[in-house]
């Protein structure tokens, strides 16, 4: 008997959450619908038959009451007490950085006109400074996590032993290593190519064999043929200066002559 009461007890326990998260859900639907029609406040207060703030509804006529002013501005009455007023404002500060509002859009939509120091004296100015500061505290926060998922992203390329060229492509670059440093992604290229150094070095003192100059040189020259490289690019790519004849007695020319060669090929096929 006693096992079959604690059943019965559960059962019911299961029901009553699962009716009250089903009740919510008709409740946010209902709120949807409501602020797309535009249905005041004072109106969905008495659709929620709510008649005190310790009514179970209650919470849900609150949010609703914010996100009413926040959508329709221009039907906030002029005489809230301050502590409502400034739950409204607090409200809009949220939405507009939800949308990605950068500062001076939100300098406009809060109805100033001019310069941002002409707007100081204005009471709701101080509004303008803090939703300036969390937009600030925004892009931190944004640059930190785009960080973090570009350094896991480099960490995967090294576990694969992806060369900097191919790590170079990877990245979206196009055209020489030098023509890509004006892009806010280049720091990640130059971190990848230390990273894939000291990992070289790291296996070579570890006696496990590394890919070799030879080897990370060939596919240098693929990675450039691939991509349209002329003669004379690849020259420079190579730290080759003045005419070819003079350049012959460089170490790299030999790579020079290699990439030559691939490359007229493919200019025959």
């Amino acid at each position: 008997m006693v096992a079959s009461s604690r059943n019965d007890e559960e059962r019911m326990g299961v029901k009553e959450a699962v009716q009250w998260l089903w009740n919510a859900v008709k409740i946010r639907a209902k709120m949807k619908f409501w602020l797309f029609r535009g249905t005041t406040p004072e109106e969905v207060l008495e659709k929620l038959k709510v008649a005190s703030n310790t009514d179970k509804n209650y919470k849900y006529y609150s949010k609703y009451f914010f996100k009413y002013y926040v959508k329709y501005p221009g039907r906030q009455p002029p005489n809230l007490p301050t502590r409502v007023a400034d739950g409204i404002m607090q409200a809009r500060l949220l939405n507009w950085l939800e949308k990605r509002l950068t500062p001076p859009q939100v300098f406009n939509e809060m109805g100033f006109t001019g310069t941002f120091a002409s707007a100081r004296g204005d009471p709701t100015y101080k509004y303008f400074v803090q939703y300036s500061k969390m937009w600030s505290d925004l892009q931190v926060r944004l640059v930190k996590e785009a960080d973090e998922v570009m350094k896991a992203r480099l960490d995967t390329w090294l576990e694969k032993n992806l060369s900097p060229p191919q790590v170079f492509k990877k990245l979206g670059f196009t055209g020489t290593f030098d023509s890509a440093r004006g892009d806010p992604n280049y720091k990640y290229f130059e971190q990848y190519s230390k990273m894939w150094s000291d990992l070289q070095v790291r296996l070579s003192q570890a006696n496990i064999p590394a890919k070799s100059a030879d080897e990370i040189m060939i596919e240098k020259l693929v990675y450039w043929l691939e991509n349209n490289f002329s003669p004379p690019q690849v020259f420079k790519e190579l730290g080759l200066t003045g005419t070819f004849a003079s350049a012959r007695g460089d170490p790299n020319y030999k790579y020079f002559e290699h990439y030559y060669k691939m490359w007229s090929r493919a200019q025959v096929r």
